[in-house]
């Protein structure tokens, strides 16, 4: 009790002292100024000119004993870092006041910018399109583009399955995010612009029938569209294969037209040209569902031997200088509709086996090993995973990247997947498309790819 007693009397006595000095100080200046200086903060005292606090609030947070000396009142160390922290608040305060004002954004260097949203996602890019004007003229920017190209990409969408209703519905599986995605609906396309044929790089190639040359290349997300040259229409096409380079922002077609020596022509995006290149060997026909695969170079088709032995084997041809190489025949029980794939930079084929009845009894797929000129056996669908995936009779296409194989079924809208790291099956969920659809032989990346 004595110590809070002293307490309040050392408060008190400091009080006076402070109404003392106001008052002292208001009668020198005179009445009015001595008023108006008692509704100020901070005050001079005497001669001495010292600055003090009058807030009892701050004194009482570490006033010590004997801080009144020689009639000048001292700041406590308390006081001092009130007022520090209240300074650097009031400073952070117009900072941020004068940083609404002018957005940080917009100082940062538009080269910096595009280097930024060369990384982003395709969706956070067209989210960031919106912020601003100077960040929307640098999302169409060729030179992000150019940058999109050379930058890592996320894996691409497989299996692609394409509705064949009027509605043009399209859904792929994101195998990072394990779900079904919507993509952008074909609904911009010309009617003529009806079936799929290939694509890459986020293009595709289209035509109005599975049975008749190219018409159009575009690209979904900008909805760009380009009407391609007419090639000869003597002869029905063969096989239409697109390879995109991303670094020169091209693309190429290569297509072999049916007749008795398949002709291969490679039309160029830059030259806006078809140039005509080698023919098949003699006594050769494409077979197995038409189905290519482009691997380091090489875009690799099933042939077939016309007379003779009737031998199917795998087939090469050179993109760069334009020459098929050799017939490597298929090992047995390969040679009922064979598909070709590129995996990781390895060559595999798919091939099933069915019974009398039509239904599918096995599913085997083996690599092609280039410089031994070898087939080596991968894996064989388990009988389970086939009656879950197939569990009546129909259509069914396989289609790979990275690590991964997926085989679709047309009529049941199930996939399998088989993982060549952990060498394991398991079953994707049911594809959200409730119409007829189509399974893509290729993989479906979204991107900035132009036409040109």
């Amino acid at each position: 009790m004595f110590s809070v007693g002293r307490r309040e009397r050392e408060e008190k006595r400091t009080k006076s002292m402070i109404r003392c000095q106001i008052k002292q100080s208001g009668a020198g200046r005179g009445g009015a100024s001595g008023r108006e200086h008692q509704h100020h903060r901070h005050h001079h005292v005497g001669d001495g000119g010292a600055v003090f606090e009058t807030s009892y609030a701050s004194y009482k947070m570490g006033t010590p004993k004997g801080m009144v000396t020689g009639g000048v009142i001292h700041k406590s160390k308390g006081t001092d870092e009130v007022e520090r922290m209240k300074a650097k608040g009031e400073s952070q305060t117009g900072a941020i006041a004068q940083g609404a004002e002018t957005p940080l954004w917009t100082m940062l260097p538009k080269d910096l910018i595009e280097k930024v949203f060369a990384f982003l996602p395709l969706h956070s890019l067209f989210q960031a399109r919106c912020v601003c004007k100077c960040w929307k003229s640098v999302g169409f920017s060729n030179n992000l583009v150019k940058l999109r190209a050379e930058a890592p990409v996320s894996p691409p969408y497989f299996p692609v399955f394409l509705s064949k209703g009027e509605d043009r519905r399209w859904c792929a599986y994101d195998h990072v995010q394990r779900k079904w995605l919507y993509l952008p609906p074909l609904t911009f396309l010309p009617k003529e612009a009806k079936h799929i044929l290939a694509g890459d790089g986020g293009l595709l190639c289209l035509s109005e029938s599975p049975s008749t040359a190219l018409n159009y290349v575009c690209n979904p997300v900008t909805r760009s569209l380009k009407r391609v040259p007419s090639l000869s229409q003597d002869y029905e096409p063969g096989i239409t294969h697109m390879v995109v380079n991303g670094k020169s922002q091209g693309f190429k077609m290569i297509v072999t037209l049916t007749h008795y020596l398949e002709s291969t022509h490679v039309f160029e995006s830059r030259k806006n040209s078809w140039q005509a290149t080698s023919c098949l060997p003699p006594h050769f026909l494409l077979w197995g569902r038409r189905s290519s695969a482009y691997c380091k170079g090489f875009l690799y088709c099933v042939a077939l031997e016309i007379g003779g032995m009737n031998m199917e084997g795998l087939i090469a041809y050179d993109v760069n200088s334009g020459v098929w190489t050799d017939v490597h025949g298929l090992p047995r029980g390969m040679r009922d509709d064979p598909y070709v794939l590129s995996c990781g930079g390895r060559v595999l084929v798919v091939a099933a086996q069915k019974n009398t009845n039509g239904r599918l009894t096995s599913i085997r797929i083996v690599e092609f090993e280039p410089v031994s000129k070898r087939f080596l056996e991968v894996t064989e669908m388990p009988q389970n995973v086939m009656l879950d995936v197939f569990k009546c009779r129909g259509g069914w296409k396989p289609v790979a990247f990275g690590d991964k194989i997926c085989v679709a079924s047309k009529k049941t809208l199930s996939v399998a997947v088989y993982d060549m790291v952990r060498r394991s099956w398991h079953e994707l969920p049911k594809c959200p498309l409730n119409t007829k659809v189509d399974v893509a032989t290729f993989c479906y990346g979204p991107s900035l790819q132009s036409l040109q």
